[in-house]
């Protein structure tokens, strides 16, 4: 008896320990399933927050890609309207450019002058403050190069002027004194742009001129030059011009300077008495220059120098023996060979014209 209540203790023991382990078990287990589900609360609040801050910063970011596209298209419409500008005002330049080497080239004119003749001719920019002109008829002929102030559109505003003046002047006028044309000129352009009144920084706009005017009957050449010179190559064995300076001499040939008046066409600080005119006689085979400034003053060679009157006067003197057509292509390679010299590159505009009596 005692047996049987012994063992049915020991089983009722078993049965509570065994129900208070599940209880135990099964208290753990919804603890950590409690834990669980805090724990995971926690991270979809993160989650959560994480993702409105995401939601806020894509609404930001939206924003900020449709002011972006905004600007962009802002840019891209600006950019479209100053191509277009600039493609109209090239093509503005371009058809001014035309234009101004129609009325500058008047070949049948320098056929003319003589025998042969050159024009190397290079504005810096699109349009030139350098230009050419000549008029021939039966008695005269006559040819001019200007250096007038400025480069590209200012200057070419200048030189169309001086071809219309010198038009007026010579091929309607009938003027045949070089002096008094430049006289004439530089009053034309001192009333045209108005600078009577005195001279400041911003009105002093004018050119520098050479006029040379042949006879055909006499053969007598007039020059005269508002701060540009007259260059003469002559054989040797011929007779010396008066008046003009020997300047360099090579093999069979004598180069000869005229300097031209220290003052230019149009109001200067500095005004003499006025131009003067210089008279010779040429002979068949006399070669002229005319030249503007600019080849002169042009940078380059092996040390970045300027290529100076000396050194152009050397050149034209030992190149005589060439056709000038063939003596402009070379001056031209000449040039163009010196101004790789240059990291400027071409600093002017340049023109110079050469005549073979």
């Amino acid at each position: 008896m005692d047996t049987l209540i012994t063992l049915e203790f020991t089983l009722l023991n078993l049965v509570i320990g065994i129900a208070i382990a599940l209880a135990l078990l099964v208290g753990l287990m919804r603890w950590r399933t409690l834990v669980f589900r805090r724990r995971l609360r926690e991270m979809e609040l993160v989650l959560e927050a994480q993702n409105r801050d995401l939601a806020h910063k894509n609404i930001a970011l939206n924003r900020s890609n449709s002011a972006l596209r905004a600007k962009t298209q802002a840019l891209e419409s600006q950019k479209a309207a100053a191509e277009l500008a600039a493609s109209e005002l090239q093509a503005s330049i371009n058809y001014a450019q035309r234009i101004q080497n129609k009325l500058m080239a008047q070949e049948d004119s320098w056929e003319q002058l003589g025998r042969e003749h050159f024009i190397l001719y290079r504005p810096m920019e699109t349009l030139s403050g350098d230009f050419y002109w000549a008029y021939a008829n039966r008695q005269i002929a006559c040819w001019v190069v200007g250096d007038c102030t400025g480069h590209g559109v200012p200057g070419a505003l200048m030189s169309m002027l001086g071809v219309s003046f010198l038009n007026e002047l010579i091929a309607e006028g009938g003027e045949t004194e070089p002096a008094y044309i430049l006289e004439l000129l530089r009053a034309k352009i001192i009333h045209t742009l108005n600078q009577s009144g005195g001279m400041d920084a911003e009105n002093q706009d004018g050119m520098d001129v050479a006029i040379c005017m042949l006879d055909k009957r006499t053969r007598l050449l007039t020059y005269a030059g508002a701060n540009r010179p007259l260059y003469l190559v002559r054989e040797l064995n011929r007779e010396a011009p008066e008046g003009l300076t020997e300047a360099t001499v090579a093999g069979e040939y004598s180069l000869y300077e005229a300097k031209g008046d220290r003052m230019s066409a149009g109001k200067h600080l500095r005004e003499s008495e006025g131009f003067h005119t210089q008279s010779f006689p040429v002979w068949t085979g006399d070669t002229l220059y005319l030249l503007s400034d600019g080849i002169t003053d042009q940078l380059g060679g092996p040390k970045g120098k300027k290529l100076m009157s000396r050194r152009l006067k050397e050149w034209l003197v030992q190149h005589q023996e060439q056709s000038l057509p063939a003596q402009g292509k070379a001056l031209g390679t000449m040039l163009d060979d010196w101004m790789q010299g240059s990291p400027l590159g071409q600093i002017d505009d340049i023109c110079v014209t050469g005549v073979r009596i």
